[in-house]
């Protein structure tokens, strides 16, 4: 394969057809790789040979499982989605183990929308040890209000953990059950002052806090 040229690839995939993407690791100078959408394949392929790769992202490819080939690549954005946001919303990807993000020493945006077959702890206290990161992407009620706080405080600076965000003329607070469409600004300024304080209390506590149990 001869990728002098190729900075940014979409193969196109057969989604009901399983592929052997391991050709892949021959494109040398390829900088970004995104596969969309497919129901049969299960293997990805040896990423730390493509050395320029800082960028992959995979969205409702929700067969694969091992991404123990990520480990010891160059990449610096990374997109694992087990939806399209178009038909469908809600994730189907499960990935069990995590540790493989401890093995990408360049990773520094990391998008996420998986199944959690975790607890929370194990999923909040592995993003808090990726200390390289600048942007975090989960979706808003992946952890609960408190959660975020505590993950915030042990990631400062980092973009996507801040108590709200603005959907053109509505606000919608980061949290399990927070609310999306809030459109009272002091009452928005109250969950920021809240998500603050809890920010300050978490700092120094490495036990973060338990989702509460429903009533």
């Amino acid at each position: 394969m001869s990728d002098t040229n190729i900075y940014d690839i979409w193969p196109g995939i057969d989604p009901y057809k399983n592929f052997d993407l391991s050709p892949l690791v021959l494109l040398n100078n390829t900088a970004s790789i995104s596969i969309y959408y497919n129901l049969k394949i299960t293997k990805l392929w040896d990423m730390s040979k493509n050395r320029r790769l800082e960028c992959f992202r995979l969205s409702d490819c929700n067969h694969v499982s091992d991404f123990s080939c990520l480990m010891h690549s160059n990449i610096e954005e990374l997109t694992l989605t087990g939806c399209n946001y178009l038909s469908s919303f809600t994730s189907k990807l499960h990935i069990d183990d995590l540790s493989f993000l401890f093995e990408m020493p360049k990773l520094k945006d990391l998008a996420l929308d998986i199944v959690k077959d975790q607890s929370d702890a194990y999923y909040l206290k592995t993003f808090s040890k990726l200390t390289n990161l600048r942007v975090l992407t989960l979706p808003d009620g992946f952890f609960t209000f408190e959660q975020y706080a505590w993950l915030a405080a042990h990631l400062p600076g980092v973009e996507g953990l801040e108590p709200y965000r603005e959907v053109y003329d509505t606000y919608c607070i980061i949290g399990y059950r927070k609310p999306r469409e809030l459109t009272d600004m002091k009452k928005v300024k109250q969950y920021e002052q809240q998500y603050n304080e809890l920010m300050a209390m978490y700092k120094d506590c490495d036990i973060p806090p338990e989702k509460p149990c429903k009533k």
